[in-house]
């Protein structure tokens, strides 16, 4: 599972500061649960924001379901412990003051009875008084921008197309991306797939409250103001009561 992408993954996000995100999640944090140090990573891809979170002084775990992408976190960092795990599933042999989980991992989970299991195991595996900060492509993002539109990138050595087909009716949006890698003379092809989820605020609101973590904010990004109905991400922050 994501084998081609997780070969540019890198490349693909150089306009994410990760480092930015890392010290607006820290601001976070300390605004809600000053004493937090045991971190997950959920989704972390190549670990660029786990490690971000690592500098800022947080004790980091790092899980993704790729382990092409967990390869390539392990050539970054071998003193971290990455675990190739399908969140879905999770199983941990101990608890967590934060997760955290970024860049619509969320979005990712198309089977709402998975993603309920998915908030349940966190809730479960979250110290009392910890938090689970996520965020989502907003529902504006997959009207005005996903939907039924094709993003390309051209450069020396790679190229791309990324192409979306947007289902109203059961909201998912499938992406198909073809990567042309240059190879000498000529160029190599690989082809990958890609579905994300809608989710409408009040839909999360309802199943998260359900499970039994408190919304402390659904904020804009990069910001602690309340997210807006045409922003592109919005950040949840949910804690567990003490």
């Amino acid at each position: 599972m994501y084998s081609s992408i997780s070969r540019f993954y890198d490349e693909l996000t150089m306009d994410i500061d990760y480092e930015k995100y890392a010290i607006y999640l820290d601001k976070i944090i300390k605004r809600y649960h000053k004493n937090a140090s045991m971190l997950l990573d959920v989704g972390c891809g190549t670990g660029n924001l786990t490690l971000q979170m690592k500098q800022l002084g947080y004790d980091v775990t790092g899980l993704d379901i790729s382990s092409d992408m967990l390869e390539r976190c392990y050539k970054k960092s071998s003193d971290v412990l990455w675990l190739h795990q399908d969140v879905v599933e999770l199983e941990l042999y101990g608890t967590y003051d934060v997760f955290i989980s970024f860049l619509d991992t969320i979005n990712h989970i198309t089977d709402k009875r998975q993603l309920k299991k998915t908030f349940q195991l966190i809730f479960q595996y979250l110290n009392p008084g910890g938090m689970f900060i996520f965020d989502i492509n907003t529902p504006y993002k997959f009207e005005h921008l996903y939907k039924d539109n094709i993003f390309y990138m051209i450069d020396e050595h790679l190229t791309y197309i990324w192409e979306n087909s947007y289902h109203r009716k059961n909201k998912i949006c499938d992406m198909d991306i073809t990567f042309f890698e240059k190879n000498g003379k000529s160029y190599k092809r690989y082809d990958d797939y890609h579905c994300e989820r809608m989710y409408e605020f009040d839909e999360l609101r309802k199943l998260v409250e359900t499970i039994g973590f408190k919304i402390e904010g659904i904020y804009k990004d990069k910001t602690f103001k309340p997210v807006s109905e045409y922003d592109l991400r919005a950040f949840f922050v949910l804690t567990k009561e003490k």
